[in-house]
């Protein structure tokens, strides 16, 4: 498995304020209104920031809340920061994500890195489903 989807992965099941794990259990994300069903079952969305060269999530959050400009320039970025969505479906007995959402000027590594990294989160959480790119993002700060 490529390091970076490891990592990945660690920043999705942390438990740091950065990690997604943290960020759903204790900042405002949208649950079924917004985030809708697939097939019956509540869905969430969460926003993370990542690399647009390596795919790398950086962290996890909504821009409208904990996510700052100046917070963006301090991180290390080797392409620009660009904002993605996981939209996850809330089973009994798990989560899986079932829709990313990109930025289309993203590298082709760094998207199928976070293709890779939301299947195997989806394997990891016991579902086999495959994530679905359905739109795509803009530029946080446009050049």
């Amino acid at each position: 498995m490529d390091k970076i989807v490891i990592k990945n992965l660690e920043r999705m099941i942390g438990k740091g304020k950065d990690d997604m794990e943290y960020v759903l259990m204790h900042e405002p994300e949208s649950m079924g209104g917004n985030a809708g069903f697939y097939e019956g079952f509540s869905c969430l969305a969460i926003n993370f920031y990542y690399d647009s060269e390596t795919g790398e999530i950086k962290f996890f959050g909504n821009f409208n809340y904990q996510v700052t400009p100046k917070r963006l320039r301090n991180i290390a970025f080797k392409g620009r920061p660009y904002e993605g969505t996981f939209r996850m479906a809330v089973y009994l007995d798990k989560k899986s994500i079932v829709n990313l959402s990109l930025n289309p000027k993203s590298s082709k590594r760094a998207r199928f890195i976070l293709e890779d990294t939301a299947y195997s989160y989806n394997k990891i959480s016991g579902s086999e489903e495959k994530p679905i790119i359905i739109s795509e993002r803009e530029e946080i700060f446009p050049s």
